[in-house]
């Protein structure tokens, strides 16, 4: 079922591609008009930029979706979205061929510039369109008449399973027809709950790998903690599977998750990614861009900070320490040595005020925060990024959080940042119940995470800069 789904995706791919051909032939039919005032077939056959805009033009286009479009699957897709997601990205992509290729030959100076590049975002939008609809509502047809179907599995209490399968028996809900059966750690007799058992909360993860399984509806009603935990199980299978919830458990997960309402408002899905492909790529190559400007304008900083800790006390001048990156992926991050060596001899300890193994040099460059200008090179890897959803942190402090706030695994789903809400904030944290005081701070930004909002962070962090209110 999955190559199957892998195969229609190709096609919806190959559509897109004709699409982009046809719309692009039918423009240039339309400029051969302008300069001739009618269509001139050997005119327009025998033009070298027909067929290099055929050969180019539509691979662009491809290229174009496949960073900023939804290549997933297709019968997960909704018309509407598909129409607005097509209408925003022809706009972004028409104007881009228009001021890079076509500006250059216009035929007529006097033509207004508007003309061209309205005639090319329409043909374009329409046929695309109209090539994707047709796709869409093939794959819909299918999946109505049950020729598509997803591995589903039912979670939660004895009454929240039996009231899920009422719901989706009764309604005839589109994709449900392959329900593989339920988990709880209560067992309901087949009488009520026409359905197999397959296994405890507890062995959900690999209930989910066994038994194939596509997708996960969960229901509960507020116990907030048995519900988190069990959020937390799905976390790592997140993504393989879609994770839907009853609406009942909105207010709970509200927050801490991005959620939408899907199936006319029965469900709301758990966004698997909690950044677009657009946000993702324009955010990554933000910081990539900063990286190389901020390596390029700290490297006299640098050398200054260099000297002060060599003359400051014996050690090395960079200090690296192993941090948690995304997915849990531990990685090495660079600050310039602020305190003496050994100060962690006796194991992992946060720093505080006027602590006493922080140099007197140290103290100044922590104050401005010029210790951690080498982490312009972690950045630029890709360790971390400008603005995330809070600092690294240490396994050490993390297993520690964890046991407290299952919760932080979130913060592990991006990059962790340079600087964070929390940190512009709250500040630092020189013990454990106050890094669970920010972390609210840095699960608030999950939810609201936008290109504003790093924005303001960073004009709030720069301002944090020039007050030196670093520790």
């Amino acid at each position: 079922m999955e190559s199957n789904r892998q195969r229609e995706l190709l096609i919806y791919r190959i559509f897109d591609w004709l699409a982009a051909g046809v719309s692009w032939l039918l423009f240039f039919a339309y400029r051969k008009y302008v300069e001739l005032g009618f269509v001139d077939l050997d005119s327009l056959i025998s033009d070298e930029k027909l067929y290099l805009g055929l050969m180019l033009i539509p691979l662009g286009w491809v290229i174009l979706y496949s960073l900023f479009d939804k290549y997933a699957d297709i019968y997960r897709y909704s018309r509407l979205s598909t129409l607005r997601r097509t209408f925003l990205l022809t706009f972004i992509g028409s104007g881009f061929l228009f001021f890079t290729v076509m500006m250059d030959d216009l035929t007529r100076d006097y033509l207004p510039l508007i003309i061209p590049v309205l005639v090319f975002f329409t043909v374009h939008f329409l046929v695309t369109s109209f090539f994707r609809m047709v796709v869409l509502t093939w794959a819909k047809m299918r999946l109505n008449s049950g020729q598509v179907h997803y591995r589903v599995m039912l979670v939660g209490d004895a009454e929240s399973v039996k009231r899920l399968w009422g719901l989706i028996s009764t309604e005839n809900l589109i994709g449900y027809n392959k329900i593989v059966g339920y988990v709880s750690d209560s067992f309901v007799s087949h009488s009520e709950l026409p359905l197999g058992h397959l296994g405890k909360l507890s062995e959900l993860r690999d209930v989910v790998s066994h038994h194939g399984i596509e997708e996960v509806i969960v229901g509960g009603e507020s116990e907030s903690d048995r519900i988190w935990n069990l959020f937390n199980d799905l976390y790592e299978l997140r993504h393989k599977i879609l994770v839907k919830c009853e609406k009942s458990l909105y207010e709970i997960l509200i927050g801490h998750m991005k959620l939408s309402l899907i199936d006319d408002g029965r469900f709301l899905a758990i966004d698997q990614d909690l950044m677009t492909r657009p946000m993702a790529f324009l955010k990554r190559s933000l910081d990539v861009f900063a990286a190389l400007v901020l390596i390029m304008v700290s490297l006299p900083i640098n050398f200054l900070v260099a000297i002060g800790v060599w003359f400051s006390s014996k050690g090395p001048l960079l200090y690296s320490q192993e941090r948690i990156g995304k997915d849990g992926i531990p990685f090495y991050i660079y600050k310039f040595r602020s305190m003496y060596v050994d100060a962690e001899k006796t194991g992992p300890q946060l720093s505080k005020d006027f602590d006493p193994r922080i140099t007197p040099f140290g103290r100044f460059i922590r104050k401005w925060r010029l210790d951690e200008t080498p982490q312009f090179f972690n950045l630029l890897v890709g360790d971390m990024s400008l603005v995330g959803p809070g600092r690294p942190e240490r396994l050490f402090y993390i297993d520690q959080i964890l046991n407290k706030k299952p919760v932080y695994n979130r913060l592990l789903r991006v990059r962790p940042g340079i600087t964070s809400l929390g940190q512009v904030k709250y500040g630092y944290a020189s013990d454990l119940n106050q890094m669970l005081e920010r972390l609210q701070y840095d699960l608030s930004y999950l939810e609201r995470m936008s290109f504003s909002l790093d924005i303001k962070i960073l004009f709030q962090t720069a301002l944090i800069l020039v007050q030196g209110r670093g520790k």
